[in-house]
């Protein structure tokens, strides 16, 4: 499977994100500085400075992220425009 290492866990003040190259980054929900979503990768990208996470929209838990993300910073999903159903 092609996102078997893909692993996002996140809390009330962090994310930590291993890509499926098994890469591992961390942000903190105050860093993050802009919000987009790739269509055609099928990710959410987190930036900060020179960081950035990426996390497929189809990891279990995907829509509880979305719910902090929103409630610990000023990025909405809806604004995203996410194939959310």
């Amino acid at each position: 499977m092609f996102y078997y290492k893909h692993r996002v866990v996140f809390d009330e003040k962090m994310i930590y994100v291993t890509s499926w190259t098994g890469r591992s980054d961390e942000m903190s929900w105050e860093e993050i500085e802009d919000v987009t979503f790739s269509q055609v990768l099928g990710y959410l990208r987190l930036f900060s400075g020179n960081k950035k996470l990426n996390i497929q929209i189809h990891l279990v838990g995907f829509v509880e992220l979305l719910r902090l993300m929103e409630d610990k910073t000023k990025f909405r999903a809806a604004d995203l425009k996410l194939p959310l159903g």
